[in-house]
């Protein structure tokens, strides 16, 4: 499934691609693979505000 986030700078595109990761892994229960802890407590931070339980997200270097 493909989707456009166009907008601004500081538009919430990054938020919007964080929700939508969040959606997908909640409905799936698959994690989502992101390449930094800071990304990964993000979107458990996404998924606690918005309610919704999902998989721990997996942390892997482009390259690995």
């Amino acid at each position: 499934m493909a989707f456009y986030v166009i907008g601004g700078r500081s538009g919430g595109k990054g938020l919007a691609c964080a929700i939508t990761a969040v959606k997908w892994s909640a409905e799936t229960g698959l994690p989502v693979a992101v390449t930094c802890e800071f990304t990964k407590h993000r979107l458990l931070e996404v998924a606690a505000r918005h309610g919704v339980q999902i998989p721990e997200p997996v942390v892997g270097k482009p390259g690995d």
